[in-house]
């Protein structure tokens, strides 16, 4: 057939080759920030994942603006944001941060929620269940206590959006796994997403969690928003002034 076959041995060892791999001060952020938080340690996809999201943190570092987090687990995504923003600012204490989360896990889970693929588990029935990712205020509160001024905001979504003053995003994470809370957190803060802000959706692409990709097609599809959907799961948004 025209192919050559051959045998490479490289003694066991994984050639790193990709960037996020071999990057020791994302590694070592890493590392510093799963300790602090205690948080359980996601491996290969999570690790580019998370090098993902900071990639579009910093595209939006020099923009004004807040920054929010809804869903936060036990606060490791807060601490390589606000770590990241503190490379371009030795100074940042978390001013402009806004953590948004129940701080009691998931709530109840919808029919949106059920998973409709049978390669990932039984069709029908949500993969987490009320209660799961409780990561706990104080908890979170003291992993990033290197940022005092972080502003929690404790409550279900969208009860917890209540009252808030108005401001301007330049970037938001939303990692709630739920199509409730997702469609909710979009209605939110896409009208408050400064032009060339970026939304992140943690969850868009995982087959376990069909509701977050609902609620997003749901969102952007009649208003002609273009999701970028990446091989780690996640869908992004970038505001443009005249979507396509």
């Amino acid at each position: 057939m025209g192919f050559e076959i051959r045998r490479i041995n490289n003694h066991g060892r994984y050639e790193k080759n990709m960037m996020y791999e071999a990057d020791a001060r994302y590694h070592t952020l890493r590392a510093k920030g799963l300790a602090a938080t205690a948080s359980p340690d996601g491996k290969t996809k999570s690790i580019e994942k998370q090098y993902n999201t900071l990639q579009f943190l910093r595209l939006v570092r020099s923009m004004e603006g807040c920054i929010a987090e809804c869903g936060s687990f036990k606060g490791l995504g807060s601490f390589m944001f606000c770590h990241t923003l503190r490379e371009s600012d030795p100074g940042y204490d978390g001013r402009d941060f806004h953590i948004f989360d129940s701080f009691e896990g998931l709530s109840e889970p919808k029919e949106q929620d059920h998973i409709q693929d049978a390669r990932v588990g039984a069709t029908g029935v949500a993969y987490m269940g009320a209660g799961s990712f409780h990561g706990g205020l104080d908890h979170v509160r003291q992993a990033l206590s290197e940022f005092p001024a972080i502003e929690y905001h404790k409550g279900w979504i969208p009860e917890s959006f209540k009252n808030l003053p108005e401001r301007q995003y330049r970037f938001v994470h939303i990692d709630v796994d739920l199509y409730e809370p997702t469609r909710d957190s979009l209605e939110y803060f896409y009208p408050r997403l400064r032009e060339g802000g970026v939304i992140v959706c943690d969850d868009y692409a995982h087959l376990q969690w069909p509701g977050a990709r609902r609620a997003l097609d749901e969102y952007c599809d009649p208003r002609g928003i273009t999701v970028l959907c990446l091989t780690t799961g996640q869908g992004v948004i970038i505001k443009r002034s005249h979507p396509s």
